[in-house]
């Protein structure tokens, strides 16, 4: 997938995340890690692997279940990264 295609995904789902926190009740520990996880997706986007994992660890404090595929993620693509450049 193009990074133009992954930021156009992400971009959506911050929006339609944002609009779902609105509309439906949500605890303070909830959006609190709701949050950080954008702030991960955010830094991840840009290409800030290390700020990322940081937003997503904090999120943790909040809601485990949101974070941990994301944390897999940073992790996967931070792989391939050193890979391409072996």
């Amino acid at each position: 997938m193009s990074q133009k295609n992954e930021n156009f995904i992400d971009k959506t789902f911050t929006i339609i995340a944002d609009v779902l926190l609105k509309t439906f009740p949500a605890s303070k520990q909830e959006k609190q890690a709701f949050f950080y996880y954008r702030e991960g997706l955010a830094a991840q986007s840009a290409g800030e692997h290390a700020e990322a994992l940081e937003n997503y660890y904090e999120a943790l404090n909040y809601s485990v279940i949101v974070v941990l595929n994301f944390i897999e993620t940073i992790y996967r693509e931070q792989e391939k990264i050193d890979r391409e450049n072996l």
